[in-house]
């Protein structure tokens, strides 16, 4: 036929009409098609792979995703207006902490108080090397050796393995890096300068999330009845290290342009420490007893990571569930010192009925040299008289170690 029987362009001969934002066949094949060199279904395969859409699809949500539920949204081809429906996912909480056993206290719970509270994406990691300062770390960050316990929580359960400071560092995209320091340095200025700020550099560089926040964990404060020979720093008197812990935090940490925000887990220990419970949140000399130490050092963490409402964790651990009696005066330790975090607050909270238990250490266990009633050393448990039985064994939740005592 003659060429001025079709235009090359601008009209699709299968459609129609004007399809200015899809590819035509190529002029070429139309004018084979219409010499006869080509049957119809040869042209309409060679128009189906040449005008297939380069989509360009616009979101219009219809529910935002929060980290307790999934969102919705449509998309929409700008080009020729297919569309689709889709869930978005609920936005992940990835917390790692990088520090001590003051930070395996600090997280232990974390995972389950935030998973009962309905979060839908929760990773809880911690690394860690038994009493190590911002020193220590630096020269692991150097060496590069996996020398850090790493407990990783997650909906799978606890996987339990050994990392590198920068192996845990990106070992997921953490949306929250947790530092610390040596409990009995935490007070002390003059330890932070050596490479605090080398640490912070290189966290912030190697992060594999460029949104990840980085924040602080401020410890708390040995009992008052401390034997560990560090006390004397703070010529062994617990107001005066807090008060030392507080006064280093903001004259050092909390101007930190690289740190976005300081958890007051020191301050919510204190803060029940003036409850009825008094003096009794720790298990030994330093770490946090296993009961109420550690839960309300994690519904501190899980508020001030999360925003989550503290009235609504009512999760307990099953071998402590007696803590149900304590919330009250927990939450409010918590609440306060989210509000206060660098003053204590008198916690004013009245038990809801039932005996007060309080555990006292009968024996520990030494990881380091496999002996008990040994506090030396930087990997210790203390077991108590409310959970003896006969010929009692124990397995270390952190290390997965049996135990005979």
């Amino acid at each position: 036929r003659g060429s001025d029987t079709f235009t090359i362009g601008g009209k699709n001969p299968y459609k129609g009409g004007d399809s200015p934002s899809c590819l035509f066949y190529g002029a070429v094949d139309e004018i084979k098609l219409y010499a006869g060199a080509l049957t119809e279904d040869e042209a309409a395969a060679i128009y189906t792979s040449d005008t297939a859409c380069n989509h360009s699809y616009e979101e219009n949500i219809i529910k935002e995703a929060t980290i307790y539920e999934t969102g919705e949204a449509t998309y929409a081809c700008i080009h020729c207006g297919e569309s689709y429906h889709a869930d978005i996912p609920a936005v992940p909480v990835r917390i790692l902490a990088i520090g001590n056993s003051y930070s395996v206290d600090s997280t232990t719970y974390l995972w389950d108080i935030g998973n009962a509270a309905g979060i839908k994406n929760l990773i809880v990691g911690n690394a860690e090397i038994g009493g190590s300062s911002l020193d220590d770390h630096w020269a692991n960050m150097e060496n590069g050796e996996n020398q850090y316990g790493y407990h990783k929580f997650t909906v799978d359960g606890v996987l339990n393995s050994q990392a590198s400071f920068l192996g845990a560092l990106q070992d997921e995209q953490w949306d929250y890096i947790v530092l610390q320091q040596n409990s009995s340095m935490s007070g002390e200025p003059s330890t932070y300068g050596h490479h605090l700020e080398d640490i912070l550099a290189f966290v912030d560089a190697k992060k594999t999330n460029h949104d990840a926040k980085i924040l602080w964990n401020m410890t708390w404060a040995y009992p008052q009845n401390s034997t560990d020979a560090r006390f004397e720093v703070y010529n062994k008197d617990q107001m005066t290290m807090y008060n030392a812990i507080v006064q280093t935090t903001q004259e050092i940490i909390v101007p930190n342009e690289y740190i976005d925000g300081v958890i007051p887990t020191g301050t919510a220990i204190q803060n029940l420490r003036s409850s009825y419970l008094g003096d009794v949140l720790c298990r030994d000399n330093v770490h946090l007893s296993y009961d109420h130490g550690r839960y309300t050092a994690a519904m501190l963490w899980f508020a001030y990571i999360t925003g989550g409402d503290v009235t609504a964790v009512d999760w307990l651990p099953e071998t402590y569930s007696y803590i149900s009696n304590d919330l009250p005066a927990i939450r409010e330790a918590v609440s306060e010192a989210l509000a206060f975090p660098f003053e204590v607050s008198t916690c004013e909270s009245e038990r809801e009925g039932g005996d007060l238990v309080v555990r006292d250490p009968i024996a520990e266990y030494n990881f380091n040299n496999e002996t008990t009633n040994d506090t030396v050393g930087k990997n210790h448990a203390a077991f108590y008289n409310n959970d003896a039985v006969a010929d009692p064994s124990y397995v270390d939740g952190i290390s997965g170690k049996a135990l005979q005592l």
